[in-house]
């Protein structure tokens, strides 16, 4: 039988520029928070990508409510 790796917790997966860019797409819009922090589009919609992987999340806005609850953001 295999063995199964823990599961970390999402604070620990998710990055502090990810919960940086999480926490501005609450208010902001991810052309709006590239701008802000000086970073590519993209790698702000990769930020919230992820971001919605780590938290096994549906959509943006859920792993925005997932970090809420956790105390993420």
């Amino acid at each position: 039988m295999a063995k199964r790796k823990p599961i970390k917790q999402a604070s620990e997966d998710l990055s502090q520029r990810e919960i940086e860019v999480l926490s501005l797409y609450v208010l902001l819009k991810a052309m709006q928070i590239a701008n802000k922090l000086c970073i590519d589009y993209e790698t702000v919609k990769t930020h919230i990508r992820n971001c919605v992987i780590k938290l096994h999340a549906e959509q943006p806005r859920h792993a925005i409510h997932i970090a809420t609850k956790r105390g993420l953001i």
